[in-house]
């Protein structure tokens, strides 16, 4: 700090800076108060001090005398347009008498003068607000407080003092009490702007100073509220947070539903290798069994059994081969599933010596079945088909698949010896079909007539 001068105030010190403005001192040296422009000194530039008889402070600056009043804080500058030699003061030059009659120096020569017979000030600084403008809009004027809508944030105020006396010296200070956390000084600019203002309630205040650096202790205010905006308001923010909640829950749901369905897949599997295959096995030990036991008591009867041991072997073959077909996803796509059909029936038929009629509509190709569905209609289609090249005693069998305004629709049929739909027959093969169909959510018709064939109608949403 560059200490310029020095007075003593009973057990206090008064120090005056060069750019750093005026500090108060304690007897010990540690600092009571510091006092700046923004205090409402006319510079930080402090060349001398001289304290007159009732106690106030005179300084020389670089803007002319002020005298300052360490019991209130006020602050009165004199420039040139009150006889002062000149704006800027001298380090060391100046002095008071006893009988109080003070000297100052500077660059212009000397101002000599008892601080009693200096005129009193003309008195409060009246200041009022001339116009607010809202954005680009025409300049609102209300006595009430504004109320703004949140996109309404960008405004700009004008203001100005009463006082006509040397008017053009006079400075001004406002704040925006909500946003601004101190005066702003604005010299002797009469505007400011205030972009992108939070929602929220405002006062904005603003005060003025005169010739001699006496600041007004009143102001004019103007009172305002800003909304909130909508996506900041709490009902917005509740939604969104039930929004946010609603997708954890969903995405919670559907990995659960995942793991569901993974299960029943695994399900369905165990079950189709226990039915399909399990009793099978089961049945080929129990024949390999008998068929040792008979081959070492040398009797007959063992070429039966090894006929049947070789059928079932055969049939879990094939079980095992359909799982495995159904369980790959590659399958889903129906090309596969058609090129799959196609082998199965062609085998069955050729068995028999039946004429196969293959038709498949182009639009099927872009249907893809996920894998219940794909084993339920696989399954169905064996079952059908199979039932015709045993019991129908037919020489052709027609298969449509088609596409159908979201459909898929399957049609067989045979040119065989029918059977009576009104009789119940032994095994499972209908009630299957029926369950099956059942399980797509779709619908199975059969029609029969002794001696006029057979057909299978099927569709269900793909």
């Amino acid at each position: 700090m560059d200490v310029r001068t020095l007075v003593f105030d009973n057990n206090k010190l008064w120090v005056g800076t060069n750019g750093a403005g005026l500090h108060l001192l304690n007897k010990n040296g540690n600092e009571i108060n510091s006092y700046h422009v923004a205090d409402g000194l006319p510079d930080e530039i402090i060349y001398s001090i001289e304290k007159d008889l009732k106690g106030l402070l005179w300084m020389g600056t670089n803007k002319g005398l002020t005298r300052f009043n360490p019991a209130t804080k006020s602050v009165k500058s004199f420039t040139l347009r009150d006889g002062v030699q000149n704006y800027e003061f001298n380090t060391n030059s100046s002095l008071s008498t006893t009988n109080g009659l003070m000297v100052f120096g500077g660059i212009g020569g000397f101002n000599c003068f008892y601080p009693d017979l200096i005129a009193q000030e003309q008195g409060a600084q009246k200041v009022i607000i001339t116009e607010i403008k809202v954005g680009m809009n025409e300049s609102v004027v209300s006595d009430r407080p504004l109320k703004l809508k949140y996109d309404e944030n960008n405004l700009s105020f004008q203001f100005s003092s009463l006082n006509f006396y040397r008017n053009e010296e006079t400075q001004y200070a406002y704040m925006l009490d909500g946003l601004d956390n101190d005066w702003v000084f604005s010299g002797n600019r009469r505007f400011t702007n205030y972009i992108n203002i939070p929602s929220g309630s405002y006062t904005f205040k603003v005060r003025a100073s005169d010739h001699a650096g006496q600041w007004d202790s009143n102001y004019a205010t103007v009172l305002f509220s800003i909304d909130t905006a909508w996506y900041n308001a709490w009902w917005f923010l509740t939604l969104l947070v039930a929004f946010g909640v609603g997708v954890v829950y969903l995405i919670f749901v559907i990995r659960l539903n995942q793991k569901l369905s993974v299960q029943e897949i695994r399900n369905n599997i165990a079950r189709d290798l226990h039915e399909e295959v399990g009793s099978n096995l089961s049945s080929i030990a129990l024949f390999t069994a008998v068929a040792k036991e008979k081959t070492a008591s040398g009797k007959d009867g063992v070429e039966p059994l090894l006929k049947k041991i070789g059928d079932y072997t055969q049939i879990s073959q094939e079980s095992m081969n359909d799982i495995v077909w159904m369980i790959n996803s590659i399958n889903d796509n129906f090309e596969n599933i058609i090129i799959r059909l196609r082998t199965i029936a062609s085998e069955m038929c050729e068995a028999k010596n039946i004429s196969m009629h293959l038709h498949v509509t182009e639009n099927i190709k872009e249907v893809k079945l996920d894998m219940n569905k794909r084993k339920n209609f696989y399954l169905i289609f064996k079952e059908a088909t199979n039932n015709i090249v045993k019991y129908s005693n037919c020489k052709n069998i027609w298969i449509t698949i088609k596409h159908d305004h979201g459909d898929v629709i399957l049609e067989i049929k045979d040119d065989g010896m029918g059977f009576d739909t009104t009789v119940k027959y032994a095994g499972n093969g209908l009630i299957n079909i029926h369950k099956r169909a059942e399980l797509l959510k779709g619908k199975i018709e059969i029609n029969s007539v002794p001696g006029s064939g057979t057909s299978f109608n099927l569709s269900f949403k793909a």
